[in-house]
């Protein structure tokens, strides 16, 4: 008798196939490695949540809080309605995950654009911040003008989930700021985000294109001059 092994991957998925040859007669056999399985449906798992949260970002930012269920979210994702509640127990658990997460991703746009541009980041970031592509991607823009008054509405949870990951954006522009006072540059980061987001609130809810460009143009000088001060 004699056994020879080898290893193929079908679909990602390892199989030991042994062949044992016994005299005339042969036997196969498949085992499947259960680490290697446990690996794929974790990553699948955090794939669903991740999608999930993204679905229930998107549609909050187009609809608000009230203006989407769970199906819709579900629906938006991919998901049924059943699947959804194997990662979040409601519509706030994961409201208050998309407001994390949208929170974090700007911190983390903050860290590329200073990255990227060094000490030149912060006008160019602006301009970008007030561009009409990004004030129209309503469902798909910065968090911080996109989610804050549906977070008004919401309980302490989502406060402050919110706040926690305010206060790392604030830390990141501030850290990017020019001037040794870190007093001065947090005060101007907060004055900054709140041109800002508020600039965008206010050209997405109006109709005339103009007073948006207006509006627009006004917090990109107010903005700019804030930081020329620090």
């Amino acid at each position: 008798m004699r056994c020879e092994e080898k290893v193929i991957r079908p679909d990602s998925l390892r199989l030991n196939i042994v062949t044992v040859i016994i005299d005339a007669g042969v036997v196969s056999w498949a085992s499947v490695c259960n680490d290697e399985i446990s690996i794929i449906m974790g990553k699948k798992k955090e794939e669903t949540r991740a999608r999930i949260i993204k679905a229930a970002g998107k549609g909050i930012r187009e609809n608000g809080y009230g203006g989407i269920g769970v199906d819709g979210i579900a629906k938006e994702a991919g998901v049924t309605s059943g699947a959804f509640y194997g990662h979040f127990c409601s519509k706030e658990t994961v409201f208050e995950a998309s407001v994390s997460t949208g929170m974090k991703e700007f911190v983390d746009a903050v860290h590329i654009w200073r990255e990227e541009k060094g000490d030149q980041w912060l006008n160019p970031f602006i301009d970008w911040y007030l561009s009409d592509e990004c004030r129209a991607d309503i469902g798909g823009g910065c968090a911080l003008p996109g989610l804050s008054a549906d977070v008004a509405r919401a309980g302490p949870i989502v406060h402050a989930a919110y706040e926690k990951q305010l206060i790392a954006v604030i830390d990141a522009v501030a850290d990017g700021l020019p001037g040794r006072s870190k007093a001065k540059r947090g005060k101007s980061a907060r004055a900054l985000l709140a041109i800002l987001a508020g600039a965008v609130m206010m050209t997405r809810a109006i109709e005339s294109e103009s007073l948006a460009e207006d509006i627009a143009g006004a917090a990109r000088v107010a903005a700019k001059n804030i930081t020329a001060d620090c």
